[in-house]
């Protein structure tokens, strides 16, 4: 797992690399092949690794972030090389910013844009002067804005096999070697292991059947006896104790009822004839189970795991691949478009954007109280119409003809001219009839009580 995790500490650093490339190395090992060289390996890593130097002590790799050149005066960097944190990072692109102090650099670097999306993936936006721009090119840019960093194998001080000892690695393959020995010696300890837990289980359902069948034919009665009894007869029968029982002090061997739980707790229910089958069909899969396993080399067992192991990387890879397209579907959507105007000039220029004025408030206007809307049809005033002609004897109308008889003189004239000249008011209701009787009446009683308090 150190060539799969990489480690870094006092005196020791060691690379990341592909698992996939290790389990290719261990089959090979596996089949008495030589190894292959492998690179260090990062995941999720969109930049270049390449090797720069090889020596006696081990090799030097360089690892470069990934840069793109907008237009004359725009960059983005969309990753940072491998073992440079995006904190101190960034602090750094601050000291190349044109209102810093620091007048010795001549790489200047005019406005900062910094969008993290989220910790795998990074958008920083740098925009920078033409004069700047026109000095460096693709190369010089990655040295000049510290985008290139160097891992290597010339370092590697591990625990040995035995962990006592430490030892510096050359390559990565020998610590592999060295790994494949220690661990083909486990797959041997592994099998053995499997074997006697298997055996004991067999065990167990042996003696469980056995039980079951003596106590059917009537060999064994459980029934009305004192467990001491019990258990001295199921010893003497050739019943295994399960588990074994431990030494007496004396040095001979003594007989613990717990030791044939296994079988005394057995339930009345797991008596049956269908158990009974049950067991036996157990019994069976668990034989042909260490038949297979003794069958087994240490070696095909390690092979099986790393089947095992490829079949989880490949779900691993498709759920991390279909997230990261969920991701970018996101980011998609949430992307607002831009908007083209006609003072927008060339492309990475930033320019401020023209607002519009606020509107001014308007003045508050006094407003006249709502008018009720009198219907000016040609309808009959109220001392004009007939009494044959009214059939309302609602409260409102006969009040609305008490009050008319009361009314006289200029407050009749009054009411009149107000009914000739109706104010203007807002339109009536949809769907309601503008000759209704009884609501323009009770707007007339209205008017006739307002009159009458004057």
């Amino acid at each position: 797992m150190v060539l799969v995790n990489g480690s870094r500490g006092c005196n020791s650093n060691v690379p990341s690399y592909n698992p996939r490339d290790i389990i290719a190395n261990l089959r090979r090992l596996l089949n008495y092949e030589h190894v292959e060289p492998m690179d260090p390996w990062y995941r999720g890593f969109k930049g270049r690794i390449e090797k720069i130097s090889t020596t006696v002590e081990g090799s030097t790799y360089s690892t470069t972030g990934v840069i793109k050149v907008v237009d004359e005066t725009t960059l983005v960097i969309t990753e940072l090389p491998i073992h440079c944190w995006t904190k101190d990072y960034r602090c750094f692109i601050k000291s190349l910013s044109k209102n810093r102090k620091n007048k010795t650099n001549e790489f200047r670097i005019k406005l900062i844009k910094d969008k993290c999306c989220d910790d795998m993936n990074l958008q920083l936006k740098l925009i920078l002067e033409e004069k700047n721009m026109e000095k460096v090119t693709e190369e010089s840019l990655e040295k000049k804005l510290n985008l290139i960093t160097t891992v290597g194998t010339t370092n590697m001080h591990l625990f040995d096999r035995n962990g006592i000892n430490i030892r510096k690695y050359k390559t990565p393959e020998e610590i592999l070697e060295e790994f494949f020995g220690l661990r083909l010696e486990y797959y041997e300890k592994r099998k053995k292991a499997q074997l006697d837990s298997l055996d004991l289980d067999l065990w167990k359902i042996t003696n469980k059947v056995r039980f079951i069948l003596s106590v059917g034919r009537g060999d064994i009665t459980v029934l009305d006896r004192e467990a001491y009894d019990l258990v001295l007869e199921l010893y003497r029968k050739g019943f295994s104790p399960f588990p074994t029982s431990s030494e007496s002090p004396e040095g001979g061997k003594r007989v613990l009822a717990s030791d044939y739980e296994y079988l005394l707790s057995i339930p009345i229910g797991s008596m049956a004839r269908e158990k009974l089958h049950e067991l036996y069909a157990e019994k069976t899969e668990l034989e042909e189970k260490i038949k297979e396993v003794r069958r087994s080399k240490p070696r095909l067992l390690w092979i099986k795991d790393l089947d095992a192991l490829e079949v989880e990387l490949d779900r691993f890879d498709d759920l991390k691949r279909a997230e990261i397209e969920r991701l970018e579907s996101l980011r998609n959507r949430k992307k607002p478009t831009k908007k083209t105007t006609a003072n927008d000039g060339e492309a990475g220029v930033c320019k401020p954007v023209k607002s519009k004025p606020a509107a001014q408030k308007k003045g508050k206007t006094n407003t006249k109280a709502t008018v009720i809307e009198i219907v000016h049809d040609e309808v009959p005033l109220l001392e004009a119409r007939p009494a044959n002609n009214v059939v309302d004897s609602s409260s409102a109308h006969t009040e609305g003809l008490q009050v008319k008889q009361e009314l006289g003189g200029e407050e009749s004239q009054r009411l009149r001219k107000r009914h000739q000249n109706p104010q203007p008011g807002p339109p009536p209701a949809r769907g309601k009839g503008r000759h209704q009787p009884q609501q323009q009446l009770m707007v007339r009683t209205a008017m006739a009580r307002q009159i009458r308090r004057r």
